[in-house]
């Protein structure tokens, strides 16, 4: 009996603490992006948009004020893109995350 508490606790603290990790929301205002992304704050390795499998970098046009969401990336133009990837980590130590969502680009020249 104490064997079966034990795990159904150590089973409801797993299933309670397990946060969701991923991008929120993404919103294009012209040739601004705007990601929003679960955990707050993030070191970000790499920023991109991607379409059929081919990534373009977009890092060196995006900031996010001391790694806090949300990411705001203004670029020269924006290519056409069917998903937005970010990869980076919660912190020193913790474990790296890839970040994919679903989303077409508006192309703007």
């Amino acid at each position: 009996m104490n064997k079966s508490i034990i795990l159904s606790i150590v089973l409801l603290f797993t299933f309670i603490s397990i946060s969701y990790c991923g991008i929120n929301t993404i919103v294009q205002n012209g040739k601004v992006l705007t990601i929003t992304h679960s955990p707050m704050t993030m070191i970000w390795f790499e920023q991109q948009v991607v379409l059929n499998g081919m990534k373009t970098n977009i890092k060196p046009y995006c900031k996010s004020l001391y790694g806090w969401s949300p990411v705001v990336c203004t670029l020269p133009s924006v290519p056409a893109c069917d998903t937005i990837r970010l990869y980076g980590s919660a912190g020193i130590g913790a474990t790296n995350l890839q970040m994919l969502s679903a989303f077409n680009c508006t192309v703007l020249a």
